[in-house]
């Protein structure tokens, strides 16, 4: 199997389109998914870039009503996460902000392991504590790979694909319609890859019957991790049918994983 380049031209017409998104950083995460959805006409998927382990930048307490207020954490990586509070006692605006205030000076930078070491050092009230346990919930949660959010493009090019559309008669076609939506859709196929392939480098090929999924077994992923291991980045690429042009889809999600790369290198200051 040989690898199929891009052309120049693609490569130049792929850079124009980052560089009038800038530094929107959610744009280029859809910018990619359908960049490699339009050049292999199948499906795309994409994580969002996040740091390996969730530090915590600031965070913001907003009361709701007397005895509920909403938590909004910003981590360092630019992740944002929400969650509601059930207090025991009224506290009013002036309160939270003020507990709020006291507490990004001890937790800003940390890791939920070095949140729960300081909530033992610290006398706190009870609001206090409850949003120190709930910060380190969700720190927590940000290491879980099942807790990615995917980004998908192009569905409807894999549905117009021969085995979905043409090949074979209708019950039979409408099953594969079924099966490939719901590795799609559904969350548990695409975060447990991830899992998988944390620990390896490059672009890897999976063909439908080597996994543990009956309803993989026509479809074949073309994937790759983007950014810095230890420090921040995600997953992306192609979803086809097992007959896919694996030479150009290979090469489209190394280019991509390139250009995320060097993104990610400017923003974050990292060596590619």
């Amino acid at each position: 199997m040989q690898e199929s380049a891009l052309s120049l031209s693609e490569q130049r017409q792929i850079r124009h389109q980052f560089y009038q998104v800038q530094d929107q950083l959610d744009q280029w995460v859809r910018l990619t998914a359908s960049v490699m959805a339009r050049l292999l006409h199948s499906a795309a998927v994409m994580t969002s870039p996040r740091a390996s382990e969730g530090r915590l930048k600031h965070f913001e307490v907003l009361s709701v009503t007397d005895l509920s207020a909403h938590l909004v954490l910003v981590l360092m990586d630019g992740t944002v996460r929400q969650q509601r509070l059930l207090l025991e006692i009224p506290i009013d605006q002036d309160e939270l902000s003020a507990s709020a205030d006291r507490l990004n000076k001890f937790f800003q930078g940390k890791n939920a392991e070095q949140v729960k070491v300081l909530l033992g050092q610290h006398e706190l009230s009870l609001v206090e504590r409850l949003i120190g346990t709930t910060i380190v919930r969700i720190l927590e949660q940000h290491d879980d790979p099942l807790d990615d959010v995917f980004y998908r493009e192009g569905v409807l090019n894999i549905l117009e694909q021969p085995e979905y559309s043409r090949m074979g008669p209708e019950e039979e076609r409408n099953e594969r319609v079924r099966k490939v939506m719901e590795v799609l859709e559904q969350n548990r196929f695409l975060p447990a890859l991830v899992s998988q392939l944390r620990e390896s480098d490059g672009v890897q090929i999976i063909i439908g019957g080597e996994n543990e999924w009956d309803e993989m077994k026509d479809v074949s992923l073309v994937v790759a991790r983007y950014g810095q291991e230890g420090k921040i980045g995600g997953l992306l690429g192609v979803i086809g049918p097992t007959r896919m042009q694996y030479g150009r889809a290979i090469a489209v999600v190394r280019y991509m994983a390139q250009v995320m790369n060097e993104l990610l290198a400017e923003v974050y200051g990292f060596e590619e």
